[in-house]
């Protein structure tokens, strides 16, 4: 079995992959519609893709790690980690995006 110190590394890991791919997938919807709308609701629910894929990832890990023995307290738990992990990077992401990279877009918000 897997220590629980092992496990966080790995929630963080695949978080922060998560995260990457979240990132990379929201500034490709920016770069193709050029607007506000890449935040809103039909268009931010792509990017959400990547993280609940890289969460069940995670989840279906430890359960791999633990003897394929995982209780529900535990997958909810890895995977929030790394939604929490993942959800940090989009949110740097997007305040330099509206800041940084393109601060004319608050105005069409």
């Amino acid at each position: 079995m897997e220590t629980k110190e092992t496990f966080k590394d790995n929630a963080i890991k695949w978080g922060a992959i998560g995260g990457f791919f979240y990132v990379m997938v929201a500034y490709l919807l920016y770069l193709i519609v050029q607007d506000a709308r890449v935040v809103t609701f039909p268009f931010s629910l792509v990017p959400y893709c990547s993280p609940l894929l890289f969460m069940i990832v995670a989840a279906l890990l430890k359960r791999h790690y633990q003897g394929n023995l995982l209780s529900f307290k535990e997958g909810v738990s890895v995977m929030f980690k790394v939604m929490v992990i993942s959800l940090l990077f989009y949110g740097v992401f997007e305040y330099a995006l509206f800041n940084q990279i393109a601060p004319k877009l608050n105005e069409s918000y």
